[in-house]
């Protein structure tokens, strides 16, 4: 028997706050006649000692993900001693948390989806939503706690017989369904004497242990029952500096630590501005231009340049989930402000909404197809928002690219482009116009690609599936059998070659590639090929991948730019032949390799970008200095230049040219 009965810590929610909450309706889906989901690694997530029950389910549930996502313990009690929870939670504060402050790991941040309420009393509804993600409950524990014991708190137990208990104290969760002598075949243990194998039960994680419970035991003790749609979002670090070229202009922009984009730019010689002007506080930088100082909403992540006819966009999210624009029109030379997204209604009093898409969730991606322009997100339900602007007519538009969960528009009323596109994103957003084409790619809970993308010719929508062995929504095409995606979704364009590339588990990029038919290619060799028999394009690069995946053609290469796990850059490059050579850092990661600068290590936040016949890659160094490993193609040399003087405080490198000294405001983490 355990030394202890675990800790408990759920506190029931109000009666008002259950009858305002959302429900979940079983229409949505049918459900198949058994379901369970058994993670390889279980663990007490901090309930063995402390009360974060609440906390430890919320890590369960990611752990039944596709591929299985493992919250270490210490990450599960961090989480919940920083928010105040380790002793005590209601359901629905966690869930309300996690949906923008997951669980931390590396450049990933695990979310939830939105939540709503699902009626545990009716078997058919509690089922349809098991069969799509965990079911979160509030139950009364002091049963369960004997049941738990007599196994000596290990998986297979069963809970029968149940009477009614209003204590309500604890949180787990139901992953299956099915006979009872179906679900115990599951777990590989035996129906006790005296249990009907045939009657059906749920399969009910708590204290590091599956076990089975029948129906009316569950009824007995159950105060409430939530799902999360999707159960898991990934949400890949923010996006903190952007490098973009306008006109004969290159800008260095960056998020700064009181919410401003500062942006260095050089134009023959080099300047500073600062883009917005947040919360009305005046230039990080005294004596600093500040481009648009009626953009007083500070700049919470996000940020994406876009050049667009003679405008020039510097999106950015706020901390309501608005998107903010700073743009300047060239013709009249003057800096405006809109938002693109109504979300909770205007940030900054007074200013424009130019449409009523919902809040922000993540991956912000702004774009130009033809005479359009398109800022695309996630929003918390799943779905892809494309707000878009139409230069022929002057007119904004709102759509919906996939139809998550089959559960419709987000905003009553908007068009859905690819309703059969189910599957809910989840994270990876990236849109990339290809010929006459227009794709939007996003992964799912699977870790595959869904590309919906819009076909100009035919004027029509499509679905495909890019990678995986089969496919997440019953029918659609699955074009290549690249493994599952952890990161780093990248598309990009080279000659008439359309590339999905990503970074698997195994730290090798993958890439799975259109030019007349599909292929599929692993760009570093890392410990050998994930794919038996694909193709390994740099043999030579043996450095696993641990994030930072930039794509950039340059001239007539093609660079494979990422991260490995000493901070320097990889870059993998193709010009009819494969290269490798290491951009920064002091002594190569891989023996023999060039190393091209002496760049100090790479904190975060790496973009290569062109300008002119120069090729840079820039990130963000430990002290908050934006470091820039720069190709001449002139004269075929390697610069090194450090773009800001974080705090003043001079040259990471000794020596190196600084292009702003006056850009003295950090880069953000």
């Amino acid at each position: 028997m355990p030394v202890q009965s675990a800790k408990r810590g759920a506190i029931p929610a109000s009666r008002n706050a259950l009858a305002a909450a959302a429900p979940y309706t079983a229409e949505r889906v049918a459900a198949p006649p058994t379901y369970i989901v058994i993670p390889r690694q279980l663990s007490f997530w901090g309930n063995y000692n402390y009360g974060d029950c609440v906390t430890a389910e919320e890590a369960f549930a990611k752990a039944c993900s596709s591929p299985e996502i493992f919250i270490p313990e210490d990450d599960a009690i961090a989480w919940a001693t920083r928010h105040g929870v380790l002793n005590g939670a209601y359901l629905t504060t966690v869930m309300t948390w996690m949906e923008t402050d997951g669980f931390p790991d590396g450049t990933v941040t695990y979310d939830d989806g939105s939540y709503t309420s699902v009626d545990w009393t009716n078997a058919g509804t509690l089922r349809s939503a098991i069969s799509q993600g965990p079911v979160k409950l509030c139950i009364a524990g002091d049963q369960l706690d004997a049941t738990w014991q007599s196994t000596d708190g290990k998986s297979g137990w069963f809970a029968t017989g149940y009477h009614e208990d209003t204590n309500y104290d604890h949180c787990t969760s139901l992953c299956g369904y099915g006979p009872i002598s179906w679900l115990a075949g599951q777990l590989g243990v035996h129906v006790p004497a005296g249990v009907d194998g045939t009657q059906p039960g749920y399969a009910m994680f708590t204290w590091d242990s599956i076990g089975i419970i029948d129906v009316p035991s569950v009824i007995a003790i159950t105060a409430e029952a939530w799902l999360r749609l999707p159960t898991t979002l990934r949400r890949a670090e923010t996006r903190d500096l952007f490098v973009s070229v306008i006109n004969n202009q290159q800008h260095f922009t960056y998020l700064d630590a009181t919410g401003n984009l500062q942006d260095c730019w050089y134009g023959g010689s080099w300047n500073l501005q600062q883009i917005n002007n947040a919360n009305s506080s005046g230039a990080t930088v005294a004596g600093e231009f500040i481009a648009a100082s009626q953009a007083t909403a500070a700049a919470a992540g996000g940020m994406f340049v876009c050049q667009f006819n003679d405008q020039d966009h510097f999106a950015y999210l706020d901390v309501n989930g608005n998107i903010q624009d700073c743009w300047y029109d060239g013709p009249t030379n003057k800096w405006n402000l809109q938002q693109i997204n109504r979300g909770t209604g205007a940030t900054v009093a007074g200013e424009a909404v130019m449409t009523n898409g919902p809040a922000v969730a993540g991956d912000l991606f702004v774009s130009v197809y033809k005479d359009q322009q398109h800022f695309t997100y996630r929003d918390a339900r799943g779905n892809i928002q494309d707000c878009w602007y139409n230069g022929a007519d002057g007119q904004w538009s709102l759509q919906q690219i996939n139809d998550a969960n089959g559960a419709g528009a987000t905003v009553a009323g908007e068009f859905i482009a690819t309703p059969h596109a189910t599957a809910a994103a989840v994270g990876g957003l990236f849109v990339c116009p290809f010929n006459d084409q227009d794709h939007f790619a996003y992964l799912d809970v699977n870790g595959r690609i869904q590309d919906c993308w819009y076909d100009g010719t035919a004027n029509q929508w499509n679905l495909q599936q890019i990678n995986g062995a089969s496919p997440t929504v019953a029918g659609e095409p699955v074009v290549t059998n690249g493994p599952a995606v952890a990161g780093d979704l990248f598309v990009s364009v080279s000659n008439d070659q359309q590339h999905f590339t990503y970074r698997d588990a195994n730290g090798n990029i993958q890439d799975c590639w259109y030019g007349g038919g599909w292929h599929l290619q692993q760009i570093n060799a890392g410990s050998g090929a994930t794919v038996p028999g694909e193709f390994v394009a740099t043999a030579q690069a043996t450095a696993p991948a641990v994030g930072g995946l930039f794509v950039c053609p340059f001239n007539d290469q093609d660079h494979v730019a990422y991260l490995d796990a000493n901070g320097n850059i990889q870059d993998c490059w193709y010009d009819g032949s494969w290269h490798l050579q290491q951009i920064n850092g002091a002594t190569p990661t891989v023996a023999g390799e060039p190393v091209m600068t002496d760049g100090p290590a790479v904190a975060g936040d790496l973009f290569v970008s062109v300008y002119d016949n120069q090729q840079h890659f820039t990130y963000r160094d430990v002290k908050g200095n934006l470091q820039d490993c720069w190709y001449n193609g002139a004269d075929g040399q390697w610069n090194l230049q450090q773009i800001n003087d974080a705090n003043g405080a001079g040259a990471t490198v000794a020596g190196e040219f600084i292009a702003t000294a006056k850009a003295t405001a950090p880069a953000t983490e």
